[in-house]
């Protein structure tokens, strides 16, 4: 590997984890919020009924959470390892775009 692969290998490297990392945490907190909203509204209608058992409102949350986290690696999975084919791929086809470019300046030199 020349000295740009070896950059584009590490950027590949950082990109997957930093971008896993990203999501995975994204999904939690998205999760996170979710659920507590559906807690919270739980409790309100709760407290209007007169009750003060939260018991119902911990499984709601738990349901909840559970629902929105699901999906988090399948997430994870595409945010951190689709963008790297297609970014070599790019990569690749402005080099070759820029070595064409050259040799036509090159032929028109002579």
């Amino acid at each position: 590997m020349n000295g740009w692969q070896r950059i584009g290998f590490l950027l590949s490297v950082l990109w997957i984890l930093g971008g896993g990392f990203y999501q995975r945490s994204s999904d939690m907190q998205r999760a996170g919020d979710m659920a507590g909203f559906a807690m919270r509204t739980c409790m309100e209608t709760q407290k209007l009924k007169g009750s003060y058992d939260f018991s119902r409102c911990s499984d709601e949350f738990d349901k909840t959470f559970r629902v929105f986290a699901e999906p988090s690696w399948e997430n994870v999975t595409i945010v951190a390892f689709a963008p790297v084919p297609i970014a070599w791929l790019l990569a690749y086809i402005v080099v070759w775009l820029t070595r064409w470019i050259r040799r036509g300046f090159v032929g028109q030199s002579q």
